[in-house]
């Protein structure tokens, strides 16, 4: 029943291109302190919604953490290793990385 369902064209299938679509690694979530808490949703800061005060983070606000970091370089690693035949068959004009860090 499997056979059925893959095409015979398909073992002889060749992957040219991955695309990977994902959002940032772990990141400061935080606007400033004492500014607004979420722009255009909540206007007021923290302070006016609770008691709580911002847990601490090592990065500035909408900045990477170092945790972050090391999770998107083995994420990249990971990328490396398992197209590693897709990327043999690249020359650099044909290959691209694009990364926009407001999104």
């Amino acid at each position: 029943l499997e056979k059925a369902l893959v095409p015979a064209e398909a073992s002889a299938a060749t992957l040219r291109k991955v695309v990977v679509v994902a959002r940032h690694g772990v990141k400061n979530p935080y606007h400033e302190v004492g500014g607004v808490l979420e722009p255009g949703v909540a206007m007021a800061p923290m302070s006016a919604y609770t008691e709580r005060h911002w847990p601490t983070f090592s990065a500035g606000p909408g900045e990477l953490t170092p945790h972050g970091a090391q999770l998107l370089e083995l994420l990249g690693a990971y990328f490396a290793e398992r197209y590693q035949e897709l990327r043999a068959n690249l020359s650099c004009e044909r290959f691209a990385v694009f990364a926009d860090p407001n999104s």
